[in-house]
């Protein structure tokens, strides 16, 4: 429904017809849709986490657990972050937010600037989802 109600208004705003599709509505206004919001705002999280854990409610400290604290060997995913097997866990964050993150290239990862993190996500969101 938000997102009906958004999109009616990006296209009065832009004096848009109806079959303009809604991808280049938010693309004129330089920002990112629902959907893509909804992954952005999951994904803000774990750089938090990782480097600036004094930006996060305290209930968020132990919220993501990384593999290399339970693999004492060096595999594969050991610099991911683990997910959980339930079915009732896959539809959480932390499920959410470890499978986003886990998929993300490796040179994002290790960006400790939240502002940075922010700006190439929003442009990878941009780019390749749309």
């Amino acid at each position: 429904m938000v997102g009906l109600l958004n999109n009616k208004l990006l296209r009065i705003l832009q004096n848009a017809p109806r079959n303009t599709p809604v991808a280049d509505l938010y693309k004129n206004v330089n920002t990112l849709t629902i959907p893509d919001l909804h992954i952005f705002q999951i994904l803000i999280l774990i750089p938090k986490y990782f480097h600036h854990e004094d930006k996060l409610p305290v209930i968020f400290t132990s919220y993501f657990n990384e593999n290399f604290l339970f693999h004492y060997r060096d595999t594969r995913n050991r610099d991911n972050l683990q997910r959980c097997t339930t079915s009732c866990g896959s539809r959480s964050v932390t499920y959410k937010g470890s499978n986003l993150w886990n998929q993300l290239p490796n040179d994002l990862k290790v960006i400790a600037s939240l502002n940075s993190f922010k700006s190439k996500l929003k442009f990878i969101l941009a780019t390749c989802y749309n």
